[in-house]
């Protein structure tokens, strides 16, 4: 399991710096997003729960960036008849591709560490998570976005966004 974990980890690394390496430094710039949608749970007793979060990024050009999402939910779920809030924080680097069209669609895939609290039990996983979705720039530096992105086994994130560059 733990050389799992690292060998995830060196392979994100690995995509990044290279991503990095090749990537046009003059097109350089920043994305400052804020997200917000549904958490959905495949575990049955567990009911789907909705979640915000923040996003932090780099552009390298028109079409590669590296950015980082946090997201914050809480899910419902009952057992044996009583109630539980379960929260569920997550925190992922990603390398994103978008297409440069001005309706465009993305595709990104990264590490992704979540940390899932029920006041009873409390657990973090480290794993890799995937997403795709399609956005729309308002303007030069405003987009908004849809996106599916799998945040762990059980659990799913559907949800949009406010991108902006500078």
């Amino acid at each position: 399991m733990k050389f799992r974990r690292l060998a995830i980890a060196g392979l994100l690394v690995g995509l990044i710096v290279s991503t990095m390496a090749d990537a046009n430094q003059s097109d350089s710039s920043f994305t400052l997003g804020i997200k917000h949608g549904t958490h959905k749970s495949s575990l049955s007793p567990i009911d789907d729960g909705t979640g915000s979060g923040l996003m932090f990024g780099i552009n390298f050009d028109d079409s590669i960036s590296v950015e980082m999402d946090y997201l914050s939910a809480s899910l419902d779920s009952a057992i044996a008849g009583q109630r539980f809030t379960t929260d569920i924080q997550s925190l992922a680097a990603y390398t994103v591709y978008r297409s440069t069209a001005p309706l465009y669609g993305f595709f990104k895939f990264g590490l992704l560490l979540e940390y899932v609290d029920n006041g009873v039990v409390a657990d973090s996983d480290l794993g890799l998570s995937l997403g795709l979705g399609a956005g729309y720039r308002l303007t030069r530096n405003l987009g908004v976005e849809l996106e599916y992105t799998r945040i762990e086994t059980d659990v799913d994130f559907v949800g949009g966004s406010v991108r902006f560059s500078f």
